[in-house]
Protein backbone atom coordinates (compact mmCIF):
# COMPACT_ATOMS: atom_id res chain seq x y z
CA UNK A 1 0.00 0.00 0.00
CA UNK A 2 1.32 3.71 -0.54
CA UNK A 3 -0.08 7.07 -0.15
CA UNK A 4 0.81 10.34 -1.32
CA UNK A 5 1.01 13.15 1.17
CA UNK A 6 1.51 17.01 0.32
CA UNK A 7 1.30 19.83 2.85
CA UNK A 8 3.14 23.08 4.39
CA UNK A 9 2.84 25.29 7.00
CA UNK A 10 4.55 28.11 4.87
CA UNK A 11 2.77 27.83 1.87
CA UNK A 12 -0.81 28.36 0.73
CA UNK A 13 -3.60 25.84 3.08
CA UNK A 14 -3.64 22.59 1.82
CA UNK A 15 -5.11 19.62 3.69
CA UNK A 16 -6.74 17.26 1.06
CA UNK A 17 -6.99 13.67 1.46
CA UNK A 18 -7.23 10.89 -1.27
CA UNK A 19 -7.98 7.41 -0.83
CA UNK A 20 -7.52 5.30 -4.57
CA UNK A 21 -8.36 1.50 -4.82
CA UNK A 22 -9.58 -0.89 -6.92
CA UNK A 23 -12.93 0.27 -7.14
CA UNK A 24 -12.90 4.05 -7.25
CA UNK A 25 -11.85 7.37 -5.81
CA UNK A 26 -12.28 9.15 -2.73
CA UNK A 27 -11.32 13.11 -2.30
CA UNK A 28 -12.04 15.22 0.38
CA UNK A 29 -10.76 19.18 0.69
CA UNK A 30 -9.85 20.90 3.68
CA UNK A 31 -9.89 17.99 6.13
CA UNK A 32 -8.23 19.79 8.65
CA UNK A 33 -9.51 22.94 10.49
CA UNK A 34 -12.12 23.92 8.27
CA UNK A 35 -13.69 27.09 8.76
CA UNK A 36 -16.71 26.90 10.65
CA UNK A 37 -19.21 27.63 7.73
CA UNK A 38 -17.04 25.82 5.35
CA UNK A 39 -19.22 22.61 3.65
CA UNK A 40 -16.36 19.69 3.01
CA UNK A 41 -17.05 18.29 -0.26
CA UNK A 42 -16.58 14.79 -0.44
CA UNK A 43 -15.67 13.64 -4.33
CA UNK A 44 -16.53 9.86 -5.65
CA UNK A 45 -15.11 8.69 -8.37
CA UNK A 46 -16.02 5.41 -10.16
CA UNK A 47 -15.45 3.87 -13.19
CA UNK A 48 -19.04 4.38 -14.17
CA UNK A 49 -18.79 7.92 -13.07
CA UNK A 50 -18.49 10.76 -10.08
CA UNK A 51 -20.61 11.71 -7.70
CA UNK A 52 -20.43 14.95 -5.27
CA UNK A 53 -21.33 14.69 -1.27
CA UNK A 54 -21.70 18.06 0.40
CA UNK A 55 -21.82 17.73 3.76
CA UNK A 56 -23.01 20.23 6.35
CA UNK A 57 -20.40 23.07 8.17
CA UNK A 58 -19.59 22.35 11.10
CA UNK A 59 -17.35 24.23 13.81
CA UNK A 60 -14.18 21.55 14.66
CA UNK A 61 -12.81 23.36 17.55
CA UNK A 62 -15.95 23.97 19.32
CA UNK A 63 -17.04 20.52 18.91
CA UNK A 64 -13.85 19.42 20.76
CA UNK A 65 -14.33 22.14 23.27
CA UNK A 66 -17.91 20.71 23.95
CA UNK A 67 -16.39 17.13 24.20
CA UNK A 68 -14.00 17.73 26.77
CA UNK A 69 -16.44 19.65 28.81
CA UNK A 70 -18.91 16.88 28.88
CA UNK A 71 -16.11 14.26 29.59
CA UNK A 72 -15.26 16.18 32.79
CA UNK A 73 -18.44 16.90 33.85
CA UNK A 74 -19.83 13.24 33.51
CA UNK A 75 -16.44 11.42 34.59
CA UNK A 76 -16.49 8.63 32.14
CA UNK A 77 -13.48 7.24 32.72
CA UNK A 78 -14.13 4.17 30.62
CA UNK A 79 -14.93 6.11 27.88
CA UNK A 80 -11.47 8.91 28.63
CA UNK A 81 -9.45 5.79 28.41
CA UNK A 82 -10.83 4.48 24.94
CA UNK A 83 -9.73 7.91 23.43
CA UNK A 84 -7.08 7.92 25.01
CA UNK A 85 -5.60 4.67 23.84
CA UNK A 86 -6.81 5.47 20.04
CA UNK A 87 -5.46 8.72 20.46
CA UNK A 88 -1.94 6.75 21.53
CA UNK A 89 -2.55 4.47 18.41
CA UNK A 90 -3.02 7.49 16.18
CA UNK A 91 0.23 8.77 17.38
CA UNK A 92 2.02 5.91 17.08
CA UNK A 93 1.21 5.19 13.69
CA UNK A 94 2.01 8.61 13.01
CA UNK A 95 5.73 8.07 14.15
CA UNK A 96 5.09 4.83 12.00
CA UNK A 97 4.43 6.43 9.01
CA UNK A 98 7.29 9.20 9.56
CA UNK A 99 9.96 6.62 9.71
CA UNK A 100 9.04 4.94 6.43
CA UNK A 101 8.45 8.03 4.24
CA UNK A 102 11.13 8.74 1.78
CA UNK A 103 11.26 12.45 1.89
CA UNK A 104 11.79 14.68 -1.26
CA UNK A 105 12.86 18.19 -1.05
CA UNK A 106 12.17 20.31 -3.87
Amino acid sequence: MTADLAFGMKHSYRTSCEFAGSAGRLQLDRVFTPPPDFPPVVRIERQDGREEVVLPADDQYANVVRHFVHAVRTGTPAQAEAEAEATLRQARLVGEVESRAVRVTV
